[in-house]
């Protein structure tokens, strides 16, 4: 299991890190080759594809931040919000909205982070506007988390506007 887990993790790393590089760039430029760089993406996207849970996650129901990741990743190289392997994991994702416009596991610690990384990954899928109302809601989520008065901080303190980890 360990050992699928830092698998999943350089995959992850390779093609969301290197995707930001762009493969069409002049001939001079400075870095991976392009083709290379190609068929690694290439090879990060299928093994992800085979790594799928049938649930639509890449991992056990209470880690929705790697299942975030992979969905993000898949997207920003190329495969359509519309592919099934996409389209499963917005919905495993989109079972975890809470009503307080939350996304995240009922049992997690880290519920800023889950909303914020599955956030990312509805921003990357988002077309004509589907994902609009889980925005709306988990940004008032991630705001209402921010410490302020209500923390008995002012807007002099370093502070002031920022969140934990959960």
């Amino acid at each position: 299991m360990r050992s699928k887990l830092v698998l999943f993790l350089i995959c992850f790393l390779v093609i969301t890190c290197l995707g930001s590089v762009g493969v069409n760039a002049e001939e001079n430029r400075v870095g991976p080759d392009a083709k290379k760089l190609q068929q690694l993406r290439q090879r990060g996207v299928s093994y992800l594809r085979t790594q799928q849970h049938e649930d639509g996650s890449w991992s056990s129901s209470k880690v929705l931040g790697f299942t975030a990741l992979a969905t993000t990743a898949l997207i920003e190289n190329g495969i359509s919000p519309k592919d099934p392997v996409v389209v499963r994991a917005i919905d495993y994702l989109l079972k975890y909205e809470q009503k307080n416009g939350g996304i995240y596991h009922p049992e997690t610690l880290h519920r800023n982070y889950e909303t914020s990384i599955i956030l990312m990954a509805l921003v990357e899928a988002n077309r004509n506007g589907k994902y609009n109302k889980q925005f709306t809601n988990a940004q008032k989520f991630l705001k209402d988390l921010q410490w302020d008065e209500g923390e008995g901080l002012t807007k002099d303190d370093p502070g002031y506007g920022g969140a934990g980890y959960g």
